[in-house]
């Protein structure tokens, strides 16, 4: 018989009955306990400052019923869950997330064309939070941008149109090239303002990442366990952490459903720590801020025209030859302005510019490769000032 009832919200009430025994009933929320199995005890519940174990579950269409008994003398208690209203709450909330997230993940892999045209900051934050790959985005709409241009060059159509497809048609070779290469995801030129935006972390993945439970832990003892939601990736094994002015060795990751336990034990004080407490995500946006250069399309494509020291400085950050932007922009200046002036009539307006393109695409192509360095284009001198705040930026 039922002494106490307790509404815990969301579906959730926990009846207290005589021979201190617990009936759980939730119609809502899916708890991540794990009944008595053989000789393994369940899950570790606390309720009131008590110890509870999980004996049983009764499953059905109107929700699940759990039966909970006082945790057994002389058991160790590794995973210890909380039964409370705050503890509901999370539940509730991480449920919402992981919907919605996968909502997310859904549209954006559906408009993947579209997204990869989006600059390389937000393909990597989406990358982070909802695990949809940017590289293959970028090659998704590379692809597409290389068959819009292709049909606007080839079909006949005002001038206009077909400078437009011969852009689009460079753009893509050069997106196609750095996501297939690089393994890295590589925006527009056409988005290149949005760039300037940086999508936020979403604060549910933010306190999804950083919310730990301590599992085992005594002041001055010889082991620690914590749980967290995520796994850790950047935790390897035998990776030292500081907790509570105590230094602890990663000796094993405990992988449960929907949980994560990592076990530690003690190490001397003069050890170097390896990790952190911090979340990835916050980890991974730290590193974007300090490299200050993204390869973005438009950024590639600015500085491959850029005076030769600017392409010095930051062209290693994109994990490229050093010469290999003078290479691609001198060979799109000169096959660009060979094709354009092969069509063009003798009162084309264009026929300077086009002449221009061939002569300083050929030099530049010539004497990157003679001298080994890259080699500017008058085209760059009007970005000067973009280019030394790329470099300040990168802490150059």
């Amino acid at each position: 018989m039922a002494e106490h009832i307790h509404d815990l919200g969301h579906g959730v009430t926990v009846e207290e009955r005589l021979g201190d025994e617990l009936k759980v009933t939730s119609t809502m929320v899916g708890l991540e306990w794990r009944p008595t199995a053989g000789q393994f005890v369940g899950t570790a519940v606390t309720w009131h400052d008590r110890l509870f174990e999980v004996r049983s579950v009764e499953q059905s269409d109107d929700g699940d019923r759990w039966c909970l008994v006082p945790w057994p003398n002389g058991e160790v208690a590794r995973n210890i869950d909380q039964l409370d209203t705050d503890r509901i709450e999370n539940l509730v909330g991480e449920t919402a997330f992981i919907k919605k997230s996968r909502s997310v993940r859904f549209a954006l892999i559906l408009l993947s064309p579209v997204a990869g045209l989006m600059p390389s900051s937000w393909q990597q934050h989406w990358e982070r939070e909802y695990n949809v790959p940017g590289s293959r985005a970028t090659i998704l709409s590379a692809l597409v941008e290389l068959g819009f241009g292709s049909v606007w060059i080839v079909l006949p159509g005002p001038g206009l149109l077909k400078f437009f497809g011969w852009f689009l048609f460079a753009e893509a070779m050069i997106r196609l090239w750095f996501a297939l290469t690089q393994s890295e995801p590589m925006g527009s030129f056409l988005t290149a303002p949005l760039g300037w935006i940086m999508p936020s972390e979403s604060k549910m993945a933010t306190e999804q990442a950083q919310r730990m439970e301590v599992v085992r832990w005594t002041q001055g003892g010889p082991e620690m366990a914590l749980a967290m939601s995520a796994l850790r990736e950047d935790w390897p094994i035998d990776g030292v952490l500081r907790f509570r002015d105590s230094l602890f060795r990663l000796i094993e990751k405990e992988l449960g459903k929907n949980r994560v336990t990592y076990h530690f034990e003690t190490v001397p004080e003069d050890t170097p720590v390896t990790l952190s407490l911090a979340p990835p995500a916050h980890q991974e946006h730290q590193r974007d801020r300090g490299r200050g250069f993204t390869a973005d399309a438009g950024r590639f494509v600015l500085l491959s025209f850029a005076p030769r020291r600017y392409q010095e400085q930051l062209t290693p950050d994109l994990n490229l030859g050093i010469r290999t932007l003078t290479w691609i922009s001198a060979g799109a200046e000169l096959f660009g302005g060979a094709v354009n002036l092969l069509g063009a009539g003798p009162q084309d307006a264009l026929v300077v510019l086009d002449l221009l393109f061939v002569v300083e695409g050929a030099w530049r192509l010539i004497r990157a490769t003679v001298t080994g360095l890259p080699v500017g284009s008058v085209l760059g001198l009007p970005f000067i000032s973009v280019y030394e705040r790329w470099v300040r930026s990168a802490g150059k």
